[in-house]
């Protein structure tokens, strides 16, 4: 093989992206050419309509993943979290770099922390988990929905039509674009969606040499860790019917974790956090999976 090409969307997050990995592959194999193939999504076409109201699931990933089985394209890199639970028929997920920091960030006109935005501030946000817990945080703020990528929802708040806006830290790092720490939401305060920071490269099922390929530049804690948050994701019925985030990090054999769950229509929520081993963290997600489904029956959260 003297050519691989590489799906990502058109985005220039996704290019940034998408970009680096070529650079970390060519770093692993000279001798092949890396090549992007843009794409645009559905999700990217139709910045309008809030994500909530699209049918299906994948939007920012379905045409990526028809070019790999149409053969137009080798590989896929997705920001983890556009990736739904499900996995499509014919592909896998098989490689995820070293996860960037995992923490939301409050974008305002003047770097503020959301302690400090005004009475009544308008914050764009469209995850219902970030507007869950900022809400418990700050139940005096109006909240809108924002679409767009990362450069439109910081024009949107440079223009004053909202006060600020949440994003991940990851994608402001990969484009360069400074924050400062006070703007930063602390774990404790706000746990960000599964697989946040994280990229997953993906491939056909039955290429096992582009799998191996992929392998090449995989972070075994960032995979054990995001694997099992969207274990998590996946027993809570995806992620997409109500409010839920989970973090996972892992240090040598320690691991400390994340989970929230919440009710769409209150944006009532319920977080547990802990620690424990590595060895233990399957039954571990496993266990608190089965107590906010629980937990949810009790307080008659709505999943439909």
């Amino acid at each position: 093989m003297d050519l691989v090409k590489i799906a990502t969307r058109s985005s220039k997050l996704a290019m940034a992206q998408s970009k680096k990995v070529a650079e970390r592959l060519k770093l692993q194999y000279p001798q092949i050419e890396f090549k992007l193939v843009e794409l645009v999504t559905r999700g990217d076409k139709d910045q309008i309509t809030p994500i909530s109201q699209f049918s299906g699931s994948g939007v920012f990933v379905k045409e990526l993943e028809r070019a790999i089985l149409d053969g137009h394209a080798h590989m896929a890199v997705h920001s983890l979290k556009d990736v739904p639970a499900e996995e499509t028929d014919g592909l896998s997920l098989v490689s995820f770099p070293q996860r960037e920091d995992a923490r939301d960030v409050l974008v305002s006109r003047n770097g503020i922390s959301w302690r400090d935005l005004p009475k009544g501030a308008i914050v764009g946000t469209s995850s219902p988990g970030r507007l869950a817990q900022l809400k418990r945080l700050r139940p005096d703020l109006q909240f809108k929905e924002i679409r767009g990528n990362v450069d439109t929802r910081i024009k949107k708040v440079k223009e004053g039509r909202y006060d600020a806006t949440i994003l991940a830290a990851a994608g402001l790092n990969r484009l360069g674009i400074p924050f400062s720490e006070a703007s930063v939401f602390q774990l404790r305060e706000m746990v960000p969606s599964p697989g946040q920071g994280a990229l997953a490269l993906q491939c056909r099922s039955d290429d096992e040499t582009m799998a191996q390929m992929l392998r090449k530049i995989n972070h075994i804690p960032t995979e054990i860790a995001v694997w099992q948050e969207r274990q998590f994701m996946k027993r809570m019925d995806g992620g997409c019917r109500h409010p839920l985030a989970a973090n996972i990090a892992i240090w040598g054999n320690d691991v400390a974790y994340r989970f929230m769950i919440g009710d769409k229509t209150s944006y009532e929520f319920e977080e547990v956090y802990g620690n424990c081993l590595v060895n233990d963290l399957d039954a571990l997600v496993e266990k608190q999976s089965e107590y906010f489904l629980e937990r949810i029956k009790e307080l008659n959260y709505m999943l439909k």
